[in-house]
């Protein structure tokens, strides 16, 4: 390497190191090489890779093109290379400049970066989560079951069912035995909504003592109809061992999207319009439109 091309190394690594301590810089130019020391261990190189493409430096370019593609931004004097190195848990970037018997170029350490944004993406996440779910039964909430509904209503139009659950005597459970049992009450009916419809719906709590259940398979009128008579027997049988004296029991409206409807709010509607009818005949049975 002649003296020229050294000093001008050495001005590059203090350069890049005074810019921003996750850039590495390369140069191979016939017999003027140069790859910043702490390349290869952002690379995260072991001591024969990096004996290795220290001396072969056609090979390295070679690793580096297998790990780029082609920008859009190239020009007429040198092709650009852009590449992505996953390794040790390390993400980093690479830009490579191919030109007239010469190769450059530099690397990126974005693994700080990247981390962060992870971080950030996945608490977003967790807060949507929380925003969208019941904090007592970890069923969705109201504004998290209409987001969902509505968007396998868009996925999936003209399909599925949906039922609308209200707990009859529940007054009385609070009222007499206290909000801690009836608490304890609302959470025992969700995990059985869960075990009974969760393989193939969405369970939601929307208030108090009501919840939602949207079915996305395809049902024939008398499966749904074996289905909620089951399940409203069982909810009489559970809670009768639990609190004998309360009467508990269930009510329920439903609507299928195959009659027309592929609103949420109309659905909605009809399905309450069909508790209303229940709760009329004398409750703990279940009504479908």
């Amino acid at each position: 390497m002649d003296e020229k091309f050294c000093i001008k190394g050495d001005f590059m690594e203090q350069m890049t190191a005074a810019i921003d301590g996750r850039i590495a810089v390369f140069h191979f130019s016939g017999e003027n090489n140069y790859i910043s020391d702490k390349l290869f261990d952002m690379l995260g190189f072991d001591a024969e890779q990096r004996e290795r493409y220290a001396r072969n430096t056609g090979e390295f370019i070679s690793f580096l093109e297998s790990k780029s593609v082609e920008s859009n931004h190239g020009n007429s004097e040198a092709s650009h290379l852009i590449g992505i190195v996953d390794t040790d848990e390390k993400y980093i970037i690479i830009h490579l400049f191919k030109g007239d018997g010469e190769c450059f170029g530099f690397v990126i350490d974005k693994t700080s970066q990247v981390r962060k944004n992870t971080a950030i993406f996945e608490e977003f996440q967790r807060l949507r989560r929380n925003s969208q779910t019941d904090g007592l039964t970890g069923l969705l909430n109201r504004a998290g079951f209409e987001e969902t509904v509505r968007r396998s209503l868009e996925l999936q139009p003209g399909k599925g069912v949906l039922c609308i659950f209200d707990m009859d005597n529940f007054k009385l459970v609070n009222d007499t035995l206290g909000h801690p049992t009836g608490d304890k009450v609302l959470k025992k009916f969700a995990e059985m909504l869960n075990e009974n419809f969760a393989k193939s719906a969405f369970t939601g709590r929307i208030g108090g003592d009501e919840f939602v259940v949207f079915i996305y398979d395809e049902m024939t009128h008398e499966e749904l109809s074996d289905c909620l008579a089951k399940f409203g027997e069982r909810v009489k049988t559970d809670f009768a061992e639990e609190y004998p004296d309360k009467h508990l029991s269930t009510s329920i409206g439903a609507v299928t999207v195959s009659t027309g409807i592929n609103d949420y709010a109309a659905l909605y509607k009809s399905a309450d319009l069909a508790l209303y009818k229940t709760k009329q005949s004398g409750k703990g049975s279940y009504n479908v439109v």
